[in-house]
């Protein structure tokens, strides 16, 4: 969706296309792609995915962490 979004976009600033039925398709196109854009964020914010996995890969690292340091062997 974002390429379609900033594709057409680029297209239609470049003012290479003087059709005005296609311009309107183009602009609809482009219009589909900014919905998409839009739907895509608010349904991961919606869910909340984007900041739960932000934890969970905190989480893990800390583990991994953890586990990293206790496998080192340490000289008395």
């Amino acid at each position: 969706m974002f390429l379609l979004f900033f594709t057409l976009l680029g297209i239609i600033i470049s003012s290479s296309i003087t059709n005005i039925p296609l311009l309107f398709g183009l602009y609809i196109l482009s219009g589909l792609g900014m919905a998409g854009i839009g739907m895509g964020i608010m349904h991961d914010a919606i869910r909340g995915s984007f900041i739960s996995a932000i934890f969970k890969h905190f989480k893990m690292l800390r583990e991994l962490g953890r586990m990293e340091l206790e496998s080192i062997p340490i000289k008395k």
